[in-house]
């Protein structure tokens, strides 16, 4: 068992967040903390600024943005299946 969890940068490349995050669960002590770091849908909407250079490619290759809506999690999503988990 495990009393902490540090996912960052991972829950965009899980298909299934339901089993990942019960499994999480599985091995997290009933104490521990899951801490999670990952952008969503809603973060590639924010404006490019030192702190969000990634939008500045964005605006280079459109396409980039697509692709990478197409791969990531809504915030609503994420926080529904680690509710159910």
């Amino acid at each position: 068992m495990y009393q902490f969890i540090l996912s960052r940068a991972v829950v965009h490349h899980i298909k299934n967040l339901d089993k990942a995050f019960s499994e999480t669960f599985r091995v997290l002590k009933e104490v521990g903390i899951f801490l999670i770091q990952d952008r969503t849908h809603e973060d590639l909407d924010v404006k490019a600024s030192q702190s969000n250079l990634r939008v500045y490619l964005y605006e280079f290759k459109p396409s980039l943005k697509a692709y990478d809506k197409a791969r990531r999690h809504s915030e609503k999503r994420v926080e529904n299946c680690l509710i159910s988990a």
